[in-house]
């Protein structure tokens, strides 16, 4: 069975290479919390295992996408010892 550090690694691959292309993504763990909706909607096999989806999509002009949440600084969490 594919490691979960695989999975992420894979993913993030996804992630930069859709990113290169401008291509917007935001992981979707829900495709592996309701796989048999996911099953039942794109006709993926009960013999397949789903870990992970990635949505894809180009950014519109919408007003959500103005929306910016406070987030924690990087330093307040992550600290890199040379």
């Amino acid at each position: 069975m594919q490691s979960t550090y695989d999975m992420g690694a894979f993913s993030q691959s996804i992630l930069l290479a859709a990113a290169n292309e401008q291509v917007d993504t935001i992981p979707a763990y829900e495709t592996a919390k309701y796989p048999d909706a996911v099953r039942k909607a794109i006709g993926i096999p009960e013999n397949e295992l789903l870990i992970g989806g990635i949505a894809m999509g180009y950014r519109s002009e919408g007003m959500i996408n103005a929306f910016h949440s406070q987030r924690s600084s990087v330093a307040s969490f992550l600290t890199i010892k040379h």
